[in-house]
């Protein structure tokens, strides 16, 4: 796991103030921090070695960086929004920002990495894996993820963790497939030709319906198949075209609906619980990203609707 509320503790010391919002599922796969100053000025960071976890460093706005591992300057000058920087694991490192900017931390643990590089890897690879940084080259991919994690985040504790496992094990494939020296392989788990068996996918979409009100997280759903998180991954959206967590959001918003239908007295904060939401301004959210209503017009779309029969 990438528990590093350690190490964004310890950013926050180098940094000398608080993140704007940090990562709120503590046992999800990866960790992140939301770093900004909005006046003028130079930032100095310096951080010590972790041997643990890399950094992916995702710009989210412009500003000057010039940036230095063990010393020696890989980067420096404007820095535009979207460009990332990769800190492996291991080197004391220096960077001087001038505000404002904003930067959001992805902490990738090790293990995670090299566990996927130990699955995607072709059998014609033999080397150690290395981490290749893009000092600053524009990453379309890891600016997307950035802004799903950034929006989950400001969600708070309500965060959902089949998300962050999610994306977390999304990112730590994407290091690997694009900015390690396993570079331009054909990985052997693309040979995979299927999804899950038909009788493990309706397994585990019984499971998730019925912990529908729990944040139930990728490792579980994994272990149900017998398979790794990445490879489930792959092979659940193979079977049904969406990933898991999108899958289950569908999920709670039909069960929803099906309260709404049921029990047309059931406040709409019960129902938000009773679906795995522990509020009705998240559930609320989600229920319109889905439907293009709120539950509440939903609601009275329903009853206009049956008055009219």
């Amino acid at each position: 796991m990438a528990n590093d509320v350690t190490l964004i503790e310890r950013m926050t010391g180098w940094f000398g103030f608080d993140p704007a919002v940090k990562s709120p599922v503590p046992t999800a796969t990866i960790s992140a921090a939301l770093w900004e100053r909005d006046t003028q000025g130079l930032t100095e960071v310096c951080a010590a070695p972790n041997p643990t976890t890399h950094l992916v460093a995702v710009g989210l706005s412009n500003y000057a960086c010039d940036s230095f591992v063990e010393d020696r300057q890989i980067t420096g000058g404007p820095w535009q929004s979207g460009r990332a920087l990769i800190v492996a694991a291991g080197p004391r490192t220096r960077a001087v920002v001038s505000g404002p900017w904003r930067i959001l931390h992805i902490y990738v643990p090790d293990a995670l990495v090299r566990k996927l590089a130990g699955e995607l890897a072709p059998s014609s690879f033999s080397g150690a894996l290395e981490l290749i940084n893009p000092l600053g080259e524009r990453d379309d991919f890891l600016e997307h993820c950035a802004a799903l994690l950034l929006s989950e985040m400001r969600g708070g504790s309500e965060a959902n963790q089949l998300v962050f496992d999610s994306i977390g094990v999304t990112i730590g494939m994407h290091l690997v497939r694009r900015w390690s020296n396993m570079r331009g392989r054909r990985p052997s788990e693309l040979h995979h030709r299927g999804g899950l068996a038909p009788r493990v996918l309706k397994g585990v979409q019984a499971y998730m319906r019925e912990q529908i009100e729990r944040d139930v997280s990728l490792r579980e759903l994994a272990a149900l198949a017998d398979l790794s998180a990445h490879h489930f991954c792959r092979a659940f959206k193979r079977s049904v075209g969406v990933p898991p967590h999108a899958w289950l959001m569908r999920q709670r918003v039909e069960r929803a609906k099906e309260m709404m239908v049921s029990s047309p007295h059931m406040g709409l904060a019960e129902i938000a619980l009773c679906v795995g939401y522990a509020s009705q301004t998240t559930f609320g959210v989600a229920f319109r990203r889905a439907t293009g209503l709120s539950p509440s017009q939903w609601r009275a779309h329903l009853s206009s609707s049956s008055r009219s029969l």
